[in-house]
């Protein structure tokens, strides 16, 4: 057992004593993680690999091609219903002012509302709201734009060369690759990931 294990694993022995050996160690090792190098891969996105236990564990971030910002709202080339004039984002068709129609998914009046619900005072409430719409609308136009895309990190274990597990998160809205989220993500579906290849491994040599 590496050094830092053992001493995770020994702390958790004191603070748990009535846990299993396996429960405990389980912690242990969720708990001990690893600082994760990110370099660019080929595709210029992030990537990362380390050891653990005789696992090889593979770290990918990579723009989720099937998610959708429908919590954003929706841009319309025509008039509908609650819809307000913005910007066009590129590859939409705009109207001589280059504006479109946006509905938003959480309209000025629910922000309003639900401000005044917590004691906003009404002019404070009506520029919150005001602002609230205009970033979304913002938000949905830079994603129109290509300027940001949803991200996916998955991790993949292998052992031997044997690919034996993986895990993914998909439709995760930040402004950057680098964001220290997407780290902490990278550290939970690794963890996953690692429990789904011990059990198959398990079985495995049960089998053999």
């Amino acid at each position: 057992m590496k050094p830092k294990l053992r001493k995770a694993y020994a702390s958790l022995r004191q603070q748990h004593p009535q846990a299993t050996a396996s429960t405990l160690l389980t912690w242990a090792r969720e708990n001990v993680r690893p600082v994760i190098n990110w370099k660019d891969g080929r595709d210029g996105m992030p990537r990362a690999q380390w050891s653990v236990d005789g696992f090889e564990v593979h770290i990918r971030i990579g723009c989720d091609d099937y998610g959708t910002v429908d919590w954003l709202g929706e841009f319309h080339e025509r008039q509908v219903t609650g819809a307000i004039r913005v910007p066009a984002p590129a590859g939409y068709r705009s109207d001589a002012h280059g504006c479109i129609w946006y509905v938003p998914a959480t309209t000025y009046a629910e922000h309003y509302k639900g401000l005044r619900a917590l004691n906003f005072g009404r002019a404070e409430s009506d520029a919150l709201a005001r602002d609230y719409v205009k970033r979304d609308a913002d938000r949905l136009r830079r994603y129109a734009n290509g300027d940001l895309c949803l991200l996916v990190v998955g991790a993949t274990v292998f052992r031997a060369g044997v690919e034996l597990a993986s895990s993914g998160l998909h439709g995760i809205d930040v402004d950057s690759t680098s964001d220290p989220y997407l780290t902490e993500v990278a550290h939970e579906m690794a963890n996953e990931a690692l429990a789904e290849a011990r059990k198959k491994l398990a079985q495995l040599c049960a089998q053999a």
